[in-house]
């Protein structure tokens, strides 16, 4: 895999260098552009690019799952059925594959 990844993102700025980090270790011929801010900034960006017709963004990463499913209903994500999400409660994921959680399952109560 080669290329560009834009990531839109509201973790910390040092929690988001360390996902930028930790995928391009993985995935090395992958250039990733992030853009940080919170998550209602986030968003209103994101709005402001739907409807201008031109979203920059390949991968949303943000912790409201409220948000996600808004985004989910306006047809606005893409599903990604085939995603490794084993480790995550199913429970806070969309079934179809259009979010994912990142709380990891550590113990029977999540």
């Amino acid at each position: 895999m080669s290329g560009t990844l834009v990531l839109y993102i509201s973790q910390p700025s040092e929690d988001a260098q360390q996902t930028v980090n930790a995928f391009t270790a993985a995935y090395p011929d992958v250039q990733v552009e992030w853009v940080r801010d919170g998550t209602t900034a986030m968003m209103a960006r994101l709005e402001a690019e739907f409807v201008a017709g031109n979203p920059q963004l390949d991968v949303l990463l943000i912790a409201d799952m409220v948000t996600m499913e808004g985004l989910e209903a306006r047809d606005r994500l893409l599903a990604y059925p085939d995603a490794d999400v084993p480790a995550y409660n199913p429970a806070i994921m969309d079934p179809e594959g259009y979010y994912f959680s990142t709380k990891l399952i550590t113990t029977g109560i999540v």
